[in-house]
């Protein structure tokens, strides 16, 4: 009988080890794959946050950009003549041929959108009678104004011997040449 005791106690024993082995085994299974899944979450969460991190670092870079070019973006606003205002853009053409010493007459030839390109211009003649060295001056100007134009085309003749007047009674001087611009300056 003792023996059968001792039989029972011994797999009494045996099975509460294998009992307790079975639940520890399937709790460090459960504790593990919740681990496991947690730090797949973490990682993810992480990847998202750095990627967070970099988006407001290059909205940061960003806003120091703009803030860099805000003073060229200003300068390119005020580059169009504006289209209920062009007489300001008239005045500095004039004043361009008042420096280059040529004679000046301008004629608006059309105002709106350019039918190409579906822009907002304003389109002038130009006719400038003077020395061709004038005339280079006058385009250095046009070039190099804040105004933001564009030369469609230019005619340039020697004023014919023995024309030393203008219809206006303006002398022209001996060498000179008649020229023809037309220009395109862009509008707002």
């Amino acid at each position: 009988m003792n023996r059968t005791i001792y039989k029972k106690e011994t797999v009494a024993t045996v099975g509460f080890l294998i009992l307790n082995l079975a639940i520890l085994l399937a709790g460090g299974w459960f504790v593990t794959s919740k681990i496991i899944s947690s730090s797949a979450q973490l990682a993810e969460k992480k990847g998202a946050l750095e990627a967070t991190q970099k988006n407001w670092e290059q909205i940061s870079r960003s806003q120091k950009e703009l803030q860099a070019i805000k003073p060229q973006l200003e300068k390119i606003d005020e580059s169009f003549v504006l289209i209920n205002q062009p007489i300001e853009f008239i005045n500095l053409l004039e004043s361009l041929a008042q420096k280059t010493n040529s004679l000046f007459e301008i004629d608006l030839m059309s105002l709106g959108a350019d039918s190409n390109k579906k822009e907002d211009v304003i389109s002038f003649q130009i006719r400038l009678t003077g020395t061709f060295a004038n005339l280079m001056h006058f385009l250095n100007y046009l070039e190099n104004m804040k105004y933001l134009a564009q030369v469609q085309s230019l005619d340039v003749s020697q004023v014919a011997a023995g024309a030393s007047r203008t219809n206006e009674g303006q002398e022209i001087p001996t060498g000179s040449v008649y020229s023809t611009v037309n220009l395109k300056a862009y509008t707002k």
